[in-house]
Order: C-alpha cells, then structure tokens, then sequence
C-alpha cells in the first residue's frame, strides 16, 4: 500500500510538471564493535554530534567514536595513561571534540579527546574525587559532568584553559548546562534552592 501511495504521489508530481524529490528510506543499521573477535563483543552508543554525523560511545571496554564519512570504521580513542577502561559520552557539534572519562590508577578522570589525543581533564582541585565527563559544549571548549568522593558529590564544568570547577554540591542536570554552554561557552552555571526547595537552573 505505501509503495502504491508513493509511486501515485511520484507520477501525480511529475504529470503536474513539478519536480519530485527523491524518496528516501529511513536506515537502521548497527555501527559494529571495536573488537569483533572478542569474547562477547558489544557497542553501546552514549552520544551524538549535532550535525548528526559522528555517534560515540564505548565497545569492549574502550569509547569509540564514529563517523558517517567512513561509516564501514569504528574509531578507538583509547584510554588515559595505565587505563584499561575508557568510555566516550558525548561529541561537540561537528564531531571533533569527544567527552567522556577513563580509568587510571589513579581513579576515574574525565577526559576531552581530540585529534587522537585524549587529555585527562583532572580530579576536582583540592579532592581528589574521581571525575567523570558527559556533556561538551558545540565547540569544544567547555566539558560538564560529575565528580564523586569518600564524602563528596556534585557537578563540574572544566573551561579550556581555565580547568575544572565545581558547580554546588547539589543535584544539577549536566544536559542542561552543556544546552547552555552550546549557545555561551562562556557563561556560568550554577544551582541554587528556591524558596521551593526545588533546584533549578541559574544562567547569569
């Protein structure tokens, strides 16, 4: 029926002298594994750019990014120095940026990956808790996340070239923050308890 419905609607534009744009299938189609030979291989995907041309997320243990431009590849980005584990979050808006967190001897550390190169981003300065990133700004330039400790917990966003710091000690939506980073890198974000009780979302 859907084929019969499409080919009249073709048929009916062209006789009416108007160009028919191509019809184009939805696809749906599995992005692989970073290790297909694995003992029980998996892909998991966490994140997308917003061109929609680059999915991340983590296979066998390790993030991987994709790309539509080489659909047939799915990229390792490896793990910070002495992990065995990494895991890829989120992507900026082109897909070059890549936010997510690896384990280190040292604990969880998020991490921004680029170019082939992933960078720990840190534990939150004067904790030491382990660190653990999940959204990154359209351009790549502001990371946000979580951090937990023996005693502490919270959100953070890491700028470049200012580092990580520390939202409120209070429950936060991190998507929210990177939506707003996406449209002002720059601003700060911040939590604060309304009369209410209720957290909300503070954009200066």
């Amino acid at each position: 029926m859907y084929r019969e419905l499409r080919d009249l609607v073709v048929v009916g534009a062209l006789a009416c002298g108007v160009a028919a744009a191509p019809v184009r299938a939805q696809e749906f189609f599995g992005l692989g594994f970073l290790d297909p030979d694995a003992a029980g291989p998996y892909s998991t995907g966490y994140g997308i750019s917003a061109d929609g041309m680059t999915v991340v997320g983590e296979s066998n243990l390790e993030a991987y990014r994709w790309r539509a431009a080489n659909p047939l590849v799915l990229e390792g980005l490896g793990f910070l120095p002495g992990g065995v584990t990494s895991q890829a979050r989120d992507a900026s808006g082109d897909g070059s940026f890549v936010s997510g967190s690896s384990g280190t001897p040292a604990g969880g550390r998020a991490f921004r990956w680029n170019g082939g190169v992933m960078s720990d981003l840190g534990p939150l300065p004067g904790t030491g808790a382990d660190t653990f990133g999940n959204g990154i700004s359209a351009d790549g330039l502001v990371v946000t996340g979580t951090f937990s400790g023996s005693f502490d917990a919270g959100g953070f966003h890491w700028l470049d070239g200012v580092g990580m710091i520390q939202l409120a000690d209070l429950p936060f939506d991190d998507k929210a923050c990177q939506s707003a980073f996406n449209s002002d890198p720059l601003s700060a974000c911040k939590i604060d308890p309304p009369p209410s009780g209720e957290s909300h979302l503070e954009l200066p």
